[in-house]
Protein backbone atom coordinates (compact mmCIF):
# COMPACT_ATOMS: atom_id res chain seq x y z
CA UNK A 1 0.00 0.00 0.00
CA UNK A 2 1.03 3.60 -0.56
CA UNK A 3 1.38 6.04 2.34
CA UNK A 4 -1.66 8.32 2.71
CA UNK A 5 0.24 11.40 1.46
CA UNK A 6 1.13 9.57 -1.78
CA UNK A 7 -2.49 8.62 -2.35
CA UNK A 8 -3.59 12.24 -2.06
CA UNK A 9 -1.14 13.23 -4.79
CA UNK A 10 -2.24 10.37 -7.07
CA UNK A 11 -5.95 11.11 -6.54
CA UNK A 12 -5.71 14.86 -7.09
CA UNK A 13 -7.67 14.68 -10.37
CA UNK A 14 -11.08 13.14 -10.98
CA UNK A 15 -11.00 10.09 -13.25
CA UNK A 16 -14.06 8.97 -15.20
CA UNK A 17 -13.89 5.27 -16.19
CA UNK A 18 -14.91 4.35 -19.75
CA UNK A 19 -15.35 1.11 -21.69
CA UNK A 20 -13.16 0.84 -24.76
CA UNK A 21 -15.41 0.55 -27.79
CA UNK A 22 -18.58 -0.03 -25.76
CA UNK A 23 -20.03 3.46 -25.22
CA UNK A 24 -23.66 3.86 -24.11
CA UNK A 25 -23.84 0.34 -22.73
CA UNK A 26 -27.32 -0.69 -21.61
CA UNK A 27 -27.34 -4.03 -19.91
CA UNK A 28 -30.60 -5.84 -20.50
CA UNK A 29 -29.60 -8.87 -18.40
CA UNK A 30 -31.73 -11.21 -20.48
CA UNK A 31 -29.03 -12.68 -22.74
CA UNK A 32 -27.45 -16.08 -22.13
CA UNK A 33 -24.35 -17.37 -23.93
CA UNK A 34 -23.32 -20.99 -23.35
CA UNK A 35 -21.22 -23.08 -23.05
CA UNK A 36 -18.60 -20.86 -21.50
CA UNK A 37 -15.77 -21.66 -21.97
CA UNK A 38 -16.49 -22.54 -25.59
CA UNK A 39 -14.67 -24.82 -28.01
CA UNK A 40 -16.52 -25.27 -31.32
CA UNK A 41 -19.69 -23.18 -30.93
CA UNK A 42 -21.81 -21.13 -28.55
CA UNK A 43 -25.56 -20.82 -28.20
CA UNK A 44 -27.00 -17.35 -27.69
CA UNK A 45 -30.46 -16.97 -26.19
CA UNK A 46 -32.21 -13.58 -26.04
CA UNK A 47 -35.89 -12.55 -25.86
CA UNK A 48 -36.19 -10.70 -29.20
CA UNK A 49 -36.64 -12.41 -32.57
CA UNK A 50 -33.42 -10.95 -34.00
CA UNK A 51 -30.33 -9.04 -32.91
CA UNK A 52 -26.88 -7.98 -34.00
CA UNK A 53 -23.84 -9.78 -32.57
CA UNK A 54 -20.41 -8.18 -32.48
CA UNK A 55 -17.45 -10.28 -31.32
CA UNK A 56 -14.70 -8.06 -29.90
CA UNK A 57 -11.27 -8.72 -28.47
CA UNK A 58 -10.46 -7.31 -25.02
CA UNK A 59 -9.05 -4.12 -26.58
CA UNK A 60 -12.43 -3.41 -28.19
CA UNK A 61 -11.39 -4.36 -31.75
CA UNK A 62 -14.22 -5.90 -33.73
CA UNK A 63 -13.40 -9.44 -34.87
CA UNK A 64 -16.77 -10.35 -36.43
CA UNK A 65 -20.30 -9.03 -36.88
CA UNK A 66 -23.44 -11.16 -37.44
CA UNK A 67 -27.17 -10.64 -37.71
CA UNK A 68 -28.61 -13.42 -35.56
CA UNK A 69 -32.00 -14.95 -34.85
CA UNK A 70 -33.37 -15.93 -31.45
CA UNK A 71 -31.57 -18.99 -29.99
CA UNK A 72 -28.65 -18.65 -32.43
CA UNK A 73 -25.67 -20.99 -32.73
CA UNK A 74 -22.36 -19.30 -33.55
CA UNK A 75 -19.28 -21.24 -34.67
CA UNK A 76 -16.21 -20.41 -32.58
CA UNK A 77 -13.79 -23.10 -33.81
CA UNK A 78 -11.92 -20.57 -36.01
CA UNK A 79 -11.29 -18.14 -33.11
CA UNK A 80 -7.94 -18.22 -31.34
CA UNK A 81 -7.85 -19.34 -27.72
CA UNK A 82 -8.57 -16.39 -25.43
CA UNK A 83 -11.28 -14.15 -24.02
CA UNK A 84 -13.77 -12.29 -26.21
CA UNK A 85 -16.63 -9.87 -25.64
CA UNK A 86 -19.92 -10.83 -27.26
CA UNK A 87 -21.99 -7.66 -27.69
CA UNK A 88 -25.64 -8.43 -28.47
CA UNK A 89 -27.81 -5.48 -29.56
CA UNK A 90 -31.58 -5.95 -29.91
CA UNK A 91 -34.63 -3.73 -29.69
CA UNK A 92 -34.73 -4.06 -25.88
CA UNK A 93 -31.14 -2.89 -25.41
CA UNK A 94 -27.57 -4.07 -25.50
CA UNK A 95 -25.79 -6.69 -23.42
CA UNK A 96 -22.15 -7.73 -23.33
CA UNK A 97 -20.99 -11.19 -22.29
CA UNK A 98 -17.41 -12.28 -21.71
CA UNK A 99 -16.74 -15.60 -23.46
CA UNK A 100 -13.62 -17.72 -23.12
CA UNK A 101 -12.51 -19.74 -26.14
CA UNK A 102 -10.49 -22.88 -25.41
Amino acid sequence: MFPESTIRVLCKETVTPTWLGLENLTVSGSVTVFPNPATKQVHIHFPDSQAQLRILDLQGKEIEKHNIQKDAEITTSHLKQGTYLFEITASNGRDVKRVMKQ
